[in-house]
């Protein structure tokens, strides 16, 4: 793999200096295009009533800080002028920033749009500075691989490497960094595609891809029965059984977490407790003529105290909700098993039914009658 090193700053300012940059601009406003280098004589706007007034304005000051030499600020501003407005202009300095801070993909993909949308101006300058940016294109190029993505059918969505590039058709190449690309693509009623593709420097890489498209659920055919064939039913009782088996199960295993939390947490706090007691015996043996010693914390003892009996305090307290969890859910338990009808053993058999309570209530008694299977 080459590094991106092989692309200097002091290659890209040979290649396209800094003066380049600004008198690209000025080049285009003299030729009277429609460009955003009108309003390089006036850097500050007193309002930006538009984007493209916007991109105006930090076009100008990226061109002020590349002259400055601050290449990050000149990005920063060509970047934000970029995503407000696009020209030709705005990305023949953006990909110029952009390779000389070593994002070579990114000035690939700028300085193609530069060339392809450049000024078709006779004026010298213009033609001057569109061959400098052709040989910085062609340097950054021998430095990435591009790829070129034919899917079928149109609108899917592109990623490589995880980031999206764009919806099919893509216009434009895409280039990345040599090496192992992972290229996905995704679109609504189609199967995922995933491949992984290998891209080498200076390579030009065509994608034949094509989408699946995802069958329609199969509709549910309802069980039909054919008169004279004896068939057995459908049991009605099957869902209702597992259900019940699985409530059943679950609440089990929740009372049975509930008991462990509780348990678990009372015999800590126990042991906290017991610290505490060993704590408050020395300190009433160090302070023995102190009848408060603990009052203004000063003593480290004490400080330890205080902490083990919150800690203390904060074990019961889980236990305590650990053990109504468990009673909670143990009579939940208890009462799905007692009115939660079980399934017949068989359709032969007699119709059993599930444990009933029915409360009894007299002049003379109170009580309840328990009838039913268990």
């Amino acid at each position: 793999m080459i590094s991106m090193g092989c692309v200097t700053r002091e290659l890209v300012r040979r290649l396209v200096p800094p003066s380049c940059v600004v008198n690209l601009a000025l080049a285009a406003a003299l030729a009277g295009t429609v460009l955003l280098t009108s309003a390089t004589a006036a850097a500050t706007p007193t309002r930006a009533t538009s984007a493209r007034d916007q991109a105006i304005v930090h076009f100008n000051e990226g061109n002020q800080a590349f002259t400055r030499g601050d290449t990050h600020e000149a990005y920063r501003q060509y970047l934000t002028a970029w995503q407000l407005h696009r020209t030709f202009d705005i990305a023949c300095n953006l990909g110029r920033a952009e390779a000389e801070l070593g994002k070579l993909p990114q000035a690939a993909s700028h300085l193609a749009y530069c060339l392809d949308h450049f000024s078709s101006s006779p004026q010298q300058d213009l033609q001057d500075a569109r061959q400098r940016y052709s040989a910085l294109f062609d340097t950054v190029r021998t430095q990435v691989a591009s790829l070129r993505f034919e899917v079928a059918p149109d609108g899917a969505e592109v990623f490589v490497n995880g980031a999206s590039v764009g919806t099919t058709p893509l216009e434009h190449d895409v280039y990345v960094m040599p090496g192992t690309q992972v290229v996905e693509l995704k679109r609504h009623g189609y199967r995922d595609l995933e491949r992984e593709v290998p891209a080498f420097a200076g390579e030009s890489r065509s994608l034949a891809l094509e989408l699946e498209r995802l069958e329609p659920a199969a509709a549910a055919t309802p069980l039909a029965h054919a008169s004279g064939t004896d068939q057995a039913p459908v049991d009605a009782h099957a869902n209702a059984v597992d259900a019940r088996s699985i409530a059943l199960v679950g609440g089990a295993v929740l009372t049975a977490a509930g008991a462990g939390v509780g348990l678990g947490f009372y015999f800590q706090g126990a042991k906290l407790d017991d610290e505490a007691s060993v704590l408050r015996e020395r300190i009433q043996a160090d302070s023995a003529t102190d009848p408060n010693p603990c009052a203004m914390n000063a003593n480290a003892t004490c400080a330890q105290l205080a902490d083990t009996v919150d800690r203390r305090d904060q074990a019961w307290t889980i236990s305590t909700i650990g053990f109504v969890s468990m009673g909670v859910f143990g009579l939940g338990t208890l009462a799905t098993w007692l009115w939660w009808p079980a399934a017949p053993a068989s359709s032969s058999s007699s119709t059993a039914h599930g444990p009933t309570i029915v409360p009894v209530v007299t002049g003379h008694e109170l009580g309840a009658t328990l009838s039913g299977s268990l």
